[in-house]
């Protein structure tokens, strides 16, 4: 994972920081951007090229999630 909302590479330090995040956006949209391995022969060209780290092809996957209360504990289901 690369971002998750306001977090990054540069910011993150320990997991309870993704609890307060999510906690913080109940109802509200949270970005996620994240890298995927793939087959070299599969990497995207153009725009969307792949990214390399450590001799492996990676594609950049953006989604989001939205946190909701629901009938068990937690708001992430």
């Amino acid at each position: 994972m690369t971002n998750f909302g306001v977090l990054n590479s540069s910011n993150f330090s320990e997991i309870n920081q993704i609890v307060e995040v999510v906690r913080n956006n109940v109802n509200q949209e949270i970005h996620i951007k994240l890298l995927r391995e793939i087959d070299p022969a599969d990497a995207p060209s153009g725009e969307e090229e792949g990214h390399t780290y450590k001799g492996k092809v990676y594609k950049l996957i953006s989604t989001s999630i939205i946190p909701r209360k629901w009938e068990g504990e937690g708001v992430l289901g």
